[in-house]
């Protein structure tokens, strides 16, 4: 999955993989749907009960 967006101060992105939905936080109480700012190529996925590993990679310029 890959965001274009940008996230400052004590903004964060939630995704919940159970509902299949994805919410920008922003410091000032706004929210956005996430799910707008996906690119096209990406997919959702979705973990296994259990332990699981999620990473997350920051770029600073969106390279489709």
């Amino acid at each position: 999955m890959q965001f274009v967006c940008t996230l400052t101060g004590n903004d964060y992105l939630k995704v919940d993989v159970l509902e299949g939905t994805a919410t920008i936080f922003r410091e000032n109480g706004t929210t956005s749907d996430a799910l707008l700012v996906l690119t096209n190529s990406s997919e959702f996925f979705y973990l296994l009960s259990g332990e699981n590993e999620v990473v997350f990679l920051e770029e600073s310029e969106y390279l489709p």
